[in-house]
């Protein structure tokens, strides 16, 4: 593994940990509901509450239009 990688894995860390706990809640699937792609562009926002925001947008695409997340807001 080369250290852009490791340093791409480690900067998930910089999720909103609502984001993380709902990821650790996936279901074992073929495909994520959304890509990591999307999700290193998320670490790149310093503030939680942007990163939730953002988040929400991203999910009803990938929860088939409901918009409804995985885990409940704790905001």
């Amino acid at each position: 593994m080369t250290r852009a990688r490791i340093t791409q894995i480690m900067n998930l860390l910089h999720l909103a940990a609502p984001i993380q706990e709902e990821i650790l809640h996936w279901p074992a699937a073929k495909r994520d509901p959304v890509s990591e792609r999307a999700l290193r562009r998320l670490t790149q926002i310093p503030s939680w509450s942007k990163q939730l925001e953002l988040w929400r947008q991203l999910l009803p695409a990938a929860n088939g239009a409901t918009g409804k997340p995985l885990v409940p807001d704790r905001a």
